[in-house]
C-alpha cells in the first residue's frame, strides 16, 4: 500500500510503479487534494503501462492541466504511436506551448502525414520565438525530411547557428530517406563528431536496401555498438529473407532488448515458422504490448486463430496491459477466421465497453468479422458508419460483405 508521503517521490520515477500502484496513487491523490500538483507524473505513470484510456479520462476531467501535464500527455500518446491523438490534443491546448511540448508535437507530426500541420507548427515556433531553438530546429529538419520536403529540411539545417550531432543525424536521415545513400555517407564522413545514432542510421540505411556487405563493414568499424546497432543488422537479414543469419546475430548479441525479440518473432511469422516464433515469445523475460501484439499477429496471419484468441485472454488476465488498435485488429481477424457468432458478440461487447472510438481499420476488420459470422445486418450498419470516412476502406469492407 502506497502512503501519501511516498507518492511524490515515487511519481518522480514513474517507471518504478506497477499499474496497480499507479491506480492506488491516483486514488490517494484524489482524496488528499494533491492531484492537480502531481497530474503530469501520474499521467506518465499510466502511459508507461500503455493505460492510454485511463490517462485520457484522467486528463479530460482535470480542471486546468498544467503545461507539464499537456507535455506528458502529448509525449505519452506519441510514444505509443498514437500520433493523430497526440496532435489533436496538442491543437486543443489553450495556452502557448512550451518548447518541450512543441518539440514533441514536431516529432509526432514527423511520423504522421500532415505536411500542412507541419508548416503551421513551424510558423508557430517562429511566432513564439523558438525559431532558433536548437531542439526545435532539429525537430523541424526531421519533420520536413520525413514529409519528403527535402528543400525545407536543408534550408532549416543551413540556417542553424549551432549544429549539434543531433541536427547532423537528421540530415543523414534525410538523405537516407530520399534514397541517396552515397550522399548520406558523404554527410556522415563530413560530421565533426558522430554518436551511436549516426552509425546506426547509415547501417540501417544499407541494411534496408539489402546491402549487408556495407552494413556489416560499418558495424565492424563502430567504436561502440548499441542494441539498435545489432537490431539493424538483424532486421537487414530478415528483410533479405535470411532468418538463419538473423538468428545467428540475435544469439551473439551481448544484451537484447524488446525490439530484438519482436523483430525475430515478426521475421519468423513472415516465414510461417510459428513454432519458432512461439518458442522465442515464451523465452522472453519481459513483454510489452508490442511483444504480445507481434505474437497475436503471428497467430492471426498464419491461420492459428484459436491460439491468437487464447493468447489475448492470457494477456488480459496476466499482463496488466490494455490492448490497442493493433491488438484488436489481430483478434478481430482471428475471430473472422473462426466464424463463431458468440465469440464475435463477446468481442464487440468488449470493444464497446472498453474503447472510446475504434479507428477505420478496426471497423473494417469488424465488418469482415460480422459478415463471416453471419451477422449481415451488423456488418452493413458498420459499413454505413465507415463509408463516409474512408472510401477505399469502405470499398474493401463492401467486397467482404458481398463475398
Amino acid at each position: 500500500m502506497i502512503l501519501p508521503n511516498q507518492i511524490a517521490s515515487l511519481l518522480r520515477q514513474p517507471k518504478t510503479l506497477s499499474l496497480s500502484q499507479a491506480r492506488q496513487a491516483h486514488a490517494l491523490l484524489l482524496t488528499s487534494g494533491l492531484l492537480p500538483h502531481l497530474l503530469a507524473p501520474l499521467l506518465s505513470a499510466f502511459l508507461d503501462h500503455c493505460a492510454t484510456r485511463h490517462a485520457h479520462l484522467l486528463f479530460h476531467y482535470a480542471p486546468d492541466p498544467s503545461p507539464e501535464a499537456w507535455t506528458a500527455m502529448v509525449r505519452g500518446l506519441a510514444r505509443h504511436t498514437l500520433f493523430a491523438d497526440a496532435l489533436r490534443l496538442y491543437t486543443r491546448n489553450p495556452r502557448a506551448p512550451a518548447a518541450p511540448t512543441l518539440c514533441t508535437a514536431l516529432s509526432a507530426c514527423a511520423r504522421f502525414p500532415a505536411p500542412l500541420l507541419g508548416r503551421a507548427l513551424h510558423a508557430q515556433a517562429v511566432a513564439l520565438g523558438f525559431g532558433c531553438h536548437a531542439y526545435v530546429q532539429t525537430g523541424l529538419v526531421d519533420m520536413y525530411s520525413k514529409h519528403g520536403e527535402s528543400g525545407l529540411a536543408r534550408q532549416v539545417f543551413d540556417e542553424m547557428p549551432h549544429r549539434t550531432v543531433v541536427s547532423w543525424n537528421a540530415l543523414v536521415a534525410l538523405e537516407i530517406r530520399g534514397g541517396n545513400l552515397a550522399q548520406a555517407h558523404r554527410v556522415f564522413d563530413e560530421m565533426p563528431e558522430r554518436d551511436t545514432i549516426s552509425w546506426n542510421s547509415l547501417i540501417a540505411g544499407y541494411a534496408k536496401v539489402g546491402n549487408m556487405v556495407m552494413a556489416m563493414d560499418l558495424f565492424e568499424k563502430m567504436p561502440i555498438r548499441s542494441a539498435a546497432s545489432w537490431n539493424s543488422i538483424i532486421c537487414g537479414y530478415i528483410e533479405c529473407g535470411d532468418m538463419e543469419l538473423a538468428r545467428k546475430v540475435f544469439d551473439e548479441m551481448p544484451e537484447r532488448n524488446l525490439v530484438s525479440w519482436i523483430a525475430m518473432i515478426s521475421g519468423y511469422s513472415k516465414k510461417e515458422e510459428v513454432g519458432l516464433a512461439r518458442e522465442l515469445f515464451h523465452s522472453m523475460g519481459e513483454r510489452d504490448l508490442a511483444s504480445w501484439n507481434a505474437m497475436v499477429s503471428c497467430y492471426a496471419q498464419n491461420n492459428h486463430p484459436h491460439e491468437a484468441i487464447s493468447l489475448f485472454r492470457e494477456m488480459l488476465q496476466s499482463s496488466g496491459l490494455e490492448p490497442n488498435q493493433t491488438t484488436m485488429v489481430g483478434i478481430v481477424s482471428s475471430c473472422s477466421q473462426i466464424g463463431d457468432l458468440l465469440l464475435s458478440q463477446w468481442l464487440e461487447e468488449y470493444i464497446n465497453r472498453t474503447w472510446v472510438e475504434p479507428d477505420d481499420y478496426l471497423i473494417t476488420a469488424l465488418i469482415d468479422m460480422h459478415a463471416k459470422c453471419g451477422s449481415m445486418n451488423k456488418a452493413h450498419s458498420l459499413f454505413q458508419r465507415l463509408k463516409g470516412r474512408d472510401v477505399a476502406l469502405g470499398s474493401v469492407a463492401l467486397a467482404n460483405i458481398s463475398s
